[in-house]
């Protein structure tokens, strides 16, 4: 994000606050913990817009953490999976590009399963439009996220009877 803007921080859409929590100084892209501030820097973000955050050894508050976050940009070359699932379930959805390997499609095979290839691209310029396009509207942002977890849960991916039947089958 530009001029002051970010995807994430100091609250998440729908909590009263503007997205990515202000979108003035000090507003900034929630990262974990660990994250390399100059490769924040190479890409052009101020080291005053990223959070870094501590390693929370609680599952609970783990997953609490995500109430902070309004979008959630997908790791590439390698996916992630767990955090992804994570992300999704918590009601925060996932930008992610399409590789070519299985580590490089994990983010696609889960916003298929759960019925968002919108937030699915296939190059570089087009994860950093739907990034911004999603982030931007906030209207639809807050409506998104008021209904993603359960889309996730009614999806193949919440399906335990069906991912019963499948191992079944394999």
């Amino acid at each position: 994000a530009s001029g002051g803007e970010g995807v994430s921080g100091g609250g998440r859409a729908g909590d009263g606050d503007q997205l990515g929590g202000g979108g003035g100084e000090g507003e900034g892209v929630g990262v974990t913990a660990g994250a390399d501030l100059a490769c924040g820097a190479a890409c052009g973000i101020e080291a005053h817009r990223i959070d870094v955050v501590e390693p929370e050894r609680s599952h609970i508050r783990h997953l609490a953490m995500y109430r902070q976050i309004d979008l959630a940009l997908d790791t590439f070359p390698y996916n992630g999976t767990t955090t992804t699932s994570e992300a999704l379930i918590m009601g925060v959805p996932v930008v992610t590009l399409a590789g070519r390997t299985h580590a490089g499609r994990m983010g696609v095979s889960l916003l298929t399963r759960c019925g968002h290839t919108e937030w699915v691209a296939d190059q570089p310029d087009d994860y950093i439009r739907i990034a911004v396009d999603l982030a931007s509207d906030r209207d639809r942002l807050v409506a998104v996220r008021s209904r993603l977890r359960g889309q996730m849960l009614e999806s193949p991916l919440g399906d335990a009877n069906l991912i019963a039947r499948d191992l079944e089958l394999a």
